[in-house]
This record gives structure tokens, C-alpha cells and sequence, in this order.
């Protein structure tokens, strides 16, 4: 079998490449371009139960993704690093990661930001915080947090004593 800590993987190919991470469970890091099918990915997160890092970024899988996606942490407990940042979650999106929170306790970097979240998704995201005590790096910015929303935010950082770095510009 494959040996490795670290992929990257171009969507564009993704059902070849994801049946390929069945075979290599030592994954640790695995970065996403171009991604066509969130199922695809959630389905095979099963198969990578070290994962730490899940990057996602600039995918726009909206909030039926988002949602996918949530439920796909379940299988990875020790994500450490989750960054779906450009994807145009939005506010229902927001939510649905905020509920997935609670499966990877130990995440210590959180990076949602570009994804159209105003305050009702800000509320969701600080309640979400309860779940990851271990944080450290929340970036949320570029959204469309007002006074409100930054409110929220503000009264959840009280459930991650260890935050080091909030980007809310």
C-alpha cells in the first residue's frame, strides 16, 4: 500500500483519486482543488480516521455542501486544521458546520471566511464554539458580520479559553 501524510487532490478527477484513500489511511493532510462531488469526499473521510487537516477551500459548495460536510467530521475525530473559507456557505451553511463541531473536539483552526455569513450565521457559529474548547485560530472575515453578529461571536469566545488569533474584519 501507499505510505503518505499529505495529498492533494484535483476534483476533476475525484471518483479515481477518492477510491484510491480506502488504500491509504495514514493520510494526515489532505487538500482538495476543484471539487465536483461533496459526497464523494464525505463518503471516503471514513477511510482517513487520522486526518488533521481537511483544506477545502475555494470549492463554492454552498450550503447543501456545507451540510455534507458537517456530517462528514464524524469520521475524522482528530481534525485539527478544518479551512472551508470561499465556498458561499452562507448563514444555513454556517449552521450546518457549527452542528458538525461537535465531532472533532480537538480542531484548533477554524477558517470560514469568504462564505456570505451574516449574523444569524455568526449566532450559529458561537454556539458551535462550545464544541472545540481547543481552538486557537478562528478567521471569519470578509463576511457580512455586523454589530450583531460580532456581538455573537464576541459572547462565545468565552468556550475557547485558548484562542490566540480572531480575524472578524
Amino acid at each position: 500500500g501507499i505510505n503518505a501524510e499529505y495529498m492533494g487532490i484535483d476534483g476533476n478527477i475525484d471518483e479515481v483519486v477518492f477510491s484510491q484513500l480506502n488504500d491509504i489511511p495514514s493520510i494526515v493532510h489532505l487538500k482538495i482543488l476543484n471539487l465536483k462531488n461533496v459526497d464523494i469526499l464525505t463518503n471516503c473521510l471514513c477511510n482517513v480516521p487520522n486526518l488533521q487537516t481537511l483544506d477545502i477551500s475555494d470549492n463554492q459548495i454552498g450550503e447543501n455542501g456545507a451540510d455534507k460536510i458537517s456530517n462528514g467530521l464524524r469520521h475524522v475525530p482528530n481534525l485539527q486544521t478544518l479551512d472551508i473559507c470561499g465556498n458561499q456557505i452562507g448563514d444555513n451553511g454556517a449552521d450546518k458546520i457549527s452542528n458538525g463541531l461537535r465531532h472533532v473536539p480537538n480542531l484548533q483552526t477554524l477558517d470560514i471566511s469568504w462564505n456570505q455569513i451574516g449574523d444569524n450565521g455568526a449566532d450559529k457559529i458561537s454556539n458551535g464554539l462550545r464544541h472545540v474548547p481547543n481552538l486557537q485560530t478562528l478567521n471569519i472575515r470578509d463576511n457580512q458580520i455586523g454589530d450583531n453578529g460580532a456581538d455573537k461571536i464576541s459572547n462565545g469566545l468565552r468556550h475557547v479559553p485558548n484562542l490566540q488569533t480572531l480575524d472578524i474584519s
